[in-house]
């Protein structure tokens, strides 16, 4: 079984905490197509020129999605954060003064509220 924390006492001075996290970044390998319209070389070893092979870090939209989709889920399915919600519902009964809309839109405003 593992434990979602886990202390490492390093010495008397530090101490190192393991806690669990969610990786959102990519590794973009971009070769040489940037280095050789950068006319970027270095020298190998034998003293001739070769373009640079690149490569960058940077965050992963897809990625953004699928951490947040794994820290808010529940048996239902995905429970959006709101500030990356594909939508935002609203709830308007046609006439609020049928007792009969005012109830059953209230009820769903509460079911939605409990989710």
């Amino acid at each position: 079984m593992l434990k979602k924390e886990t202390l490492y006492l390093l010495d008397k001075e530090e101490t190192l905490i393991e806690k669990k996290g969610i990786e959102i970044g990519h590794i973009f390998q971009l070769g040489q197509k940037y280095s050789e319209k950068l006319n970027a070389k270095f020298s190998n070893s034998n003293g001739g020129l070769e373009n640079l092979w690149m490569g960058c870090y940077g965050i992963g939209v897809t990625r953004l999605a699928q951490a947040a989709i794994e820290q808010n889920h529940d048996n239902d399915g995905i429970c959006w954060p709101i500030q990356i919600a594909p939508f935002n519902v609203v709830l308007i009964p046609t006439n609020f003064k049928d007792p009969i809309q005012k109830n059953l839109s209230e009820e769903i405003y509460i079911e939605f509220q409990k989710k």
